[in-house]
């Protein structure tokens, strides 16, 4: 553009002097002709006025207007300047061998003259008067001219001018014209990429080899910006996996409310289905009151607040806390973290039921035998029978804190998994004993239990012990809590790779609200404690903790006063 914008100038400034230089050369020629034919005109014009007699005023004299007609002279009569000598160097044409040569001799040169209007006139004028003129009287000869030549130089040159400064323009418009499309086949390709979805591959791909100036720079150009890119997305995977893998979800605002950054456990914690959410008002992306006064108060306040959400169903407990979030040009947002608390809360209250529960369990057999004790200690020991059914109801209550050790033992031996020991077994044959026993147990309630499994013989490697204590305690629970006359029903299942355990009863059920917590130690569905059935409050959760050491699952489903159904899943083969 330099170049381009120095050879205008040239051309410009070229084209003034050249136009003036022939401007004046043009003007000086046409003096020199107009002079020449007016001194020629008047020499011949004095010729003939020469020796003629006018009468005064002679300019009225039709012959004298013939002449000025013929020649395109103004010829004045003028009074005749005594004393003014005539120079003898400054006449039309010099010595006319003649009878007027003295007035031609004494005629000076003419003279142009350019008026205020722009007009030319050629003027001259003779010394001595012209005989036969009363009272003797000089001649001024005056004639009007235009500068022809003048237009015709002047249209040539503004056509030479424009047509080479159009031509000039041409072809600096195709000269850019072509540079501009030299340096669109260079940047085409990038031009195209930048356009492209964003894909691994550096975002300007290599320049097309061409001959041009700027092709090692803007080599240079993409090779930085292919690896500030490659950088930046490098940074944003970075961050993008540690922000969709973290637990807590983070939510960040500008100073106008402005939706950030939201990662997908805020989505999942806050319950938003929006797909885009990034760039719109926090009050399009989040309904919840508390979140937004929170954010609200950070960005007016400028100081952290935290508090705590109870929201959806089943109900969550999340840990708010919101800071000042600094930005660019000294600006700040707000940035929120949530922190999903409900497995705290819910192992609290597993605890504090935990401890309630052993609690009421051991404290139950101990008043017991206390006051049994007691009671034998005020007197009782005289009375012999009545002493026996002491003694007999302390080993009673002694067997039951005995049972409820030795569970706790091996639900912590279970759970640390230093009980188990894998081997091969037939199933029927290691069930037969066991259920015998929970035979007896229903027949004397008055429930009756039935078996159903396959006629061929059922292998699985898995732990014995385990295995018949999962059996056991889901059978006795059954028959435990199934009123007399009811039923309880064993299935096996060969379903490869799985052995399927179905323990279903008429019993009285479970609520809806006590099937999420039955697989808890000490939990019981019935709300007042009720020992009458028996048990420990253990075998639910030895059974959880059996079955998943194993490498299966459980799942129960029950309905109040119609019964339960309890589903172990078992893997025939070690995985």
């Amino acid at each position: 553009m330099k170049l381009i914008g120095g050879l205008i100038a040239a051309w410009v400034l070229t084209a003034i002097v050249i136009g003036w230089l022939g401007d004046r050369w043009l003007l000086q020629q046409w003096q020199t002709e107009v002079q020449g034919l007016f001194a020629r005109d008047v020499q011949l014009a004095i010729s003939i006025l020469h020796g003629q007699t006018w009468q005064t005023p002679a300019e009225l004299d039709p012959q004298w207007q013939a002449i000025e007609q013929d020649f395109d002279l103004d010829i004045v009569p003028l009074p005749v300047r005594p004393a003014q000598p005539a120079p003898s160097t400054s006449t039309i044409s010099g010595s006319v061998a003649d009878s007027a040569g003295r007035l031609m001799e004494t005629a000076p040169l003419p003279e142009l003259i350019r008026s205020a209007s722009g007009r030319w006139r050629v003027i001259t004028q003779t010394t001595d008067s012209l005989p036969g003129l009363k009272p003797s009287l000089a001649l001024q000869f005056t004639r009007e001219v235009r500068p022809a030549a003048m237009r015709p130089w002047w249209w040539t040159w503004w056509c030479i001018v424009h047509g080479s400064g159009w031509l000039f323009a041409c072809l600096a418009l195709r000269a850019s014209h072509l540079c501009r499309m030299r340096e669109r086949s260079v940047l085409g390709p990038w031009l195209a990429a930048a356009k492209l979805p964003v894909t691994k591959e550096p975002l300007l791909p290599p320049l097309a080899k061409v001959e041009s100036e700027i092709e090692p720079a803007l080599s240079m150009v993409a090779e930085r910006v292919n690896r500030h890119v490659a950088e930046l997305r490098s940074f944003n995977q970075r961050s993008d996996l540690v922000l969709g893998n973290l637990q807590e979800g983070v939510l960040a605002v500008d100073q106008n409310s402005a939706v950030l950054l939201a990662n997908s456990a805020l989505r999942s914690l806050l319950e938003i289905h929006e797909d885009s959410v990034i760039n719109r008002p926090l009050l399009e992306v989040v309904r919840i009151p508390l979140v937004t006064q929170l954010i609200d108060k950070v960005l007016r306040k400028q100081v952290p607040h935290e508090d705590v959400l109870e929201f959806g169903m089943p109900a969550k407990h999340l840990r708010l806390l919101a800071r000042p979030l600094p930005l660019e040009e000294q600006r700040s947002g707000a940035l929120l973290t949530v922190r999903d608390e409900t497995l705290l809360k819910r192992i609290d209250l597993i605890r504090r039921d935990f401890v309630a529960n052993a609690s009421h369990e051991l404290k139950t057999p101990l008043a017991a035998i206390r006051a049994y004790a007691e009671t034998l200690q005020m007197g009782a020991l005289d009375d012999r029978p009545a002493a026996e059914q002491f003694v007999n109801d302390i080993i009673s209550q002694a067997d039951r804190i005995n049972g409820l050790v030795q569970g706790m033992l091996q639900l912590s031996r279970v759970q640390s998994g230093t009980a188990l020991r894998i081997d091969s077994f037939d199933v029927q044959s290691t069930i037969a004993s066991l259920l015998t026993a929970i035979d007896a147990m229903a027949k004397a309630k008055g429930v009756t239990l039935s078996v159903e499994q396959p006629s061929e013989k059922l292998t699985i490697y898995s732990d014995r012990a385990g295995f018949q204590t999962i059996l056991s305690n889901l059978l006795s629970n059954a028959v435990r809590y199934t009123p007399e006359h009811g039923r309880v029903q064993l299935t096996l299942q060969h379903d490869d790779p799985w052995l399927i355990i179905a323990v279903s009863d008429t019993g009285i059920g479970i609520q809806s609200e006590d099937l999420e917590r039955i697989f808890e130690r000490f939990y019981r569905a019935e709300k007042g404690r009720s020992a009458d059935t028996g048990g420990t409050g253990l075998g639910l959760a030895i059974v959880k903790n059996l079955v998943h050491a194993l490498g299966g699952r459980v799942t129960a489903t029950s309905e109040p006063n119609r019964g339960s159904r309890f589903e172990v899943r078992l893997p025939i083969r070690p995985t």
